[in-house]
């Protein structure tokens, strides 16, 4: 039983550890996402922020056939610019929950081994053979 118990210590600490290293992986990616989602907001503010000089021009009037001059208000943001806007708020929200998610499970793992420990020690077992 207590071979048993060892090799599901070890097995453990080494799950442990692959969920400790994804979750720094991940958090690495969450913060380049977020460094990424700020590019986006800036881009998408100098859209918006922009105080430059109303569009003019000269149109057809469609009724009439003459030339009408036009004024309108500045252009809106580009399709693109707001769409890579949503898409990296996307992918930072699914980075964000995997890194939870990681954390959990890495908590659950790191918890398991500290009271698989706790029991092999109260056992009389050596760990440092473990």
């Amino acid at each position: 039983m207590i071979a048993y118990n060892a090799t599901k210590l070890r097995r453990l600490r080494e799950t442990a550890r692959q969920l400790n290293a994804a979750t720094i992986d991940c958090r690495l990616r969450r913060e380049h996402s977020m460094e990424a989602l700020h590019a986006a907001r800036s881009a998408m503010e100098s859209y918006t922020n922009y105080q430059g000089p109303p569009v003019e021009g000269v149109e057809r009037d469609p009724r009439t056939g003459e030339a009408v001059r036009v004024r309108r208000s500045r252009p809106a943001v580009p399709n693109h610019v707001a769409q890579a806007l949503r898409d990296r708020e996307a992918d930072y929200q699914a980075l964000a929950r995997e890194h939870s998610d990681l954390s959990t499970r890495w908590a659950e793992a790191a918890g398991l081994v500290e009271n698989l420990e706790r029991y092999l020690k109260d056992q009389g077992v050596d760990l440092g053979s473990c």
